[in-house]
């Protein structure tokens, strides 16, 4: 990465289609704790080239926010909260806790 980069502009260059951003960032989540701050010099792993699956949706959380709410705003059921949490455990330990900032994936 040099200066300047985004994950939108690594995805259009090396993928074809900035819209894909989502997939780089999820791949390196560990090392990139928010999508809007990377840096110069990061080593990122990339996706294959041809999509193998829709492109993840993420979702920001709100101060407030429980998963049931997430699910019940972005998903039209709060019942399908365990499906945000099974695709987030690399990140929420508690699913009674989540934090302000945390970005998570949500079902497609």
């Amino acid at each position: 990465m040099k200066k300047g980069d985004t994950l939108t502009a690594i995805a259009k260059s090396q993928l074809g289609d900035g819209n894909r951003w989502p997939e780089i960032y999820l791949m390196n989540r560990g090392t990139i704790r928010n999508p809007n701050q990377i840096f110069p010099g990061q080593v990122l792993l990339l996706p294959p080239a041809q999509p193998t699956g829709p492109i993840p949706k993420l979702y920001t959380v709100k101060k407030g926010d429980t998963l049931s709410g997430i699910a019940k705003a972005k998903l039209g059921n709060a019942n399908r909260w365990p499906e945000i949490f099974a695709l987030n455990r690399d990140v929420i330990t508690n699913p009674d806790r989540i934090i302000t900032g945390q970005i998570l994936v949500l079902p497609n």
